[in-house]
């Protein structure tokens, strides 16, 4: 990893608003059922991200 990459993540009204911290416009929110069964899904190896 380089640089100052960064995801930043906060309860709002709208539920969890997430953002990358290099791009601070762009929020992308969702709720805590969704953000945790995304997580537990990375965690499980159920995602291929390749780096590039």
């Amino acid at each position: 990893m380089t640089g100052n990459n960064c995801i930043e993540v906060a309860a709002d009204h709208r539920g969890i608003a997430i953002r990358e911290s290099s791009d601070p416009h762009a929020v992308l929110t969702t709720d805590p059922t969704a953000l945790r069964a995304f997580l537990r899904g990375v965690k499980e190896g159920h995602f291929h991200l390749s780096a590039g």
